[in-house]
C-alpha cells in the first residue's frame, strides 16, 4: 500500500498538534486507569480526527459506545489484538469519516503510549461504492454490523452451553446482517459441518463441505 507514518505521543498537546494531519488517532490506554484518565481531553484535542480506543476489557464496549467522540473499539488484552486494531483502523479510516483514505497500524501491543496517531500520506480513494452500484448489488444496511456484534459480546461471553453459544452466534449474525439466511459450521475431520441455522435456512438443505473445496 501507500507509504504511511505513525507518531507515538504521550501528551494532549502533542495530540492536538498532530491530529489535524492524521487519518486516525488510537488511544492506547484504559480510561478507568490513571494512565487513561485523560481520554476526554484527547478526544477534544483530536477535533474531527476519528478516535479508536485500544483498551483492556475492563472498559467494556457499552461504555465505549456511550462515550461521545469514540469511533472504534478494540480490546488490547487478547492474543491477536494488534491484528484486530489494524482491521479497525482500516474500517474507521475508510468509513467516510476522513477522506476515504485507508490506514494500517503497526504497534507493539505492550506500548504504554497514551495515544498513537496514524496518518496516510499517499492514499487513493476507494472505488467500492461505484463497483457496488454498477454490479446492481443492494447498498449495505444503514446499521453497522460491527455495532450489533459488539452489543452481543456480554451475552456471548456469559454463555457456557456450547449449542446455545452457536445459536447466539447465528442469531447475532442474522440480526447484524439483516438476513434470514445464516448458518454456522464447525470443522470436523477436515470438513465444514453445519451446526446451527437461522429460521430461514432448513437444516436439511445444508451439506458438509470440504475445507479444500471452493
Amino acid at each position: 500500500g501507500p507509504n504511511r507514518s505513525v507518531r507515538a505521543v504521550t501528551t494532549v498537546d502533542r495530540v492536538r498538534t498532530w491530529a489535524p494531519e492524521a487519518d486516525c488517532v488510537v488511544f492506547a490506554e484504559t480510561p478507568t486507569t490513571a494512565a487513561g484518565s485523560n481520554l476526554l481531553e484527547v478526544i477534544e484535542a483530536c477535533d474531527s480526527a476519528p478516535v479508536i480506543l485500544f483498551s483492556e476489557a475492563s472498559y467494556a464496549p457499552a461504555a465505549a459506545r456511550s462515550t461521545d467522540g469514540i469511533d472504534g473499539y478494540v480490546r488490547r488484552d487478547t492474543d491477536d489484538a494488534v491484528s484486530h486494531l489494524a482491521d479497525e483502523i482500516e474500517w474507521v479510516c475508510s468509513d467516510g469519516r476522513t477522506t476515504g483514505n485507508t490506514g494500517e497500524r503497526d504497534i507493539d501491543a505492550e506500548s504504554d503510549s497514551d495515544a498513537e496517531v496514524e496518518s496516510d500520506t499517499d492514499a487513493e480513494t476507494d472505488p467500492e461504492a461505484d463497483v457496488i452500484a454498477m454490479a446492481g448489488v443492494p447498498a449495505p444496511p444503514s446499521r453497522q454490523p460491527a455495532d450489533a456484534f459488539l452489543e452481543s459480546v456480554p451475552e456471548l461471553v456469559a454463555c457456557r452451553d456450547r449449542d446455545r453459544f452457536f445459536e447466539l452466534l447465528v442469531e447475532t449474525a442474522a440480526d447484524a446482517l439483516e438476513s434470514e439466511y445464516c448458518w454456522l459450521s464447525t470443522v470436523r475431520f477436515g470438513d465444514l459441518v453445519p451446526r446451527t441455522t437461522a429460521p430461514g435456512v432448513s437444516a436439511d438443505a445444508l451439506e458438509s463441505l470440504s475445507r479444500a473445496g471452493p
